[in-house]
């Protein structure tokens, strides 16, 4: 019975983990997608304004919208942060990866050089 038991239990922990892997991968497919749903709205965005300041005279619309961008300046830095940071994170991995850099602490260094002693 008892092994009947653990059976079951392992069982039971396979699904729950095959199905959290699988709610992770759908959140990171959902991740990927809205950053590039921002990305494409700011372009069209800043497509539009430019638009519309190169082409004339500043309508009514251009006008309030450059006005609460200018007001709202912090949220609208609040939006672009979560926006680079993956990439910027990512970015920065293959800048250590590549050697230049030293990513090993100070107190590890330093005792290796015989510095800390």
């Amino acid at each position: 019975m008892k092994a009947w038991m653990q059976a079951v239990l392992r069982l039971a922990l396979s699904l729950i983990l095959a199905i959290a892997k699988g709610i992770v991968a759908t959140l990171d497919w959902l991740v990927d997608v809205t950053e590039r749903l921002m990305v494409l709205g700011i372009a069209c965005v800043v497509t539009y304004l430019a638009w519309h300041l190169l082409r004339g005279p500043v309508d009514h619309s251009v006008e309030s919208t450059l006005h609460m961008l200018s007001d709202n300046w912090k949220a609208v830095l609040l939006l672009l942060i979560p926006l680079f940071y993956r990439a910027a994170k990512i970015f920065l991995g293959k800048l250590k990866k590549l050697g230049p850099l030293e990513t090993e602490p100070q107190e590890k260094r330093e005792t290796a050089e015989g510095v800390g002693e």
